[in-house]
């Protein structure tokens, strides 16, 4: 049906606008290997989970790494859009405010961490709210 296929064609279009947003800039190279991420070396993954942590105004947040699907050097000065977040966030997961209390926090690191040595996605990616009130502690993002 060409009406159907028309309609196609305009909602690609909006979509393909819309995905191109610039959102940003990299000022330096970004390493999202697998590797670096899996091993808990990556800014971009801390980026991400700060982001998480913010838009639901948690004191904590975790993100296993398999989550995170860019495996790439980014090099300064590419340009960072929506297109780019949907190919290296590709899951349709959603950010989700749960009270945990120390013990379970705790079982989740834990068993983030079992498998480090393979390099396996479950190594937790986390942002915690630390307080600028306590010398010697301060956080790269504002709680």
């Amino acid at each position: 049906d060409p009406d159907v296929a028309d309609a196609i064609q305009r909602y690609l279009l909006q979509l393909s606008k819309d995905l191109n947003v610039r959102i940003s800039v990299a000022d330096a190279d970004i390493d999202m290997r697998n590797i670096v991420v899996r091993e808990g070396k990556s800014p971009f993954a801390e980026v991400v989970a700060d982001a998480m942590r913010a838009a639901v105004r948690a004191d904590a947040a975790i993100i296993n790494a398999g989550a995170i699907r860019a495996d790439q050097i980014l090099a300064a000065g590419t340009p960072l859009t929506r297109r780019s977040i949907v190919k290296w966030l590709p899951f349709k997961d959603r950010v989700l405010l749960l009270r945990v209390n120390g013990e379970q926090l705790l079982a989740a690191l834990e068993n983030g961490v079992s498998q480090f040595d393979e390099h396996a996605g479950r190594f937790p990616i986390v942002s915690v709210c630390r307080s600028p009130s306590i010398p010697g502690v301060r956080s790269a993002t504002a709680c």
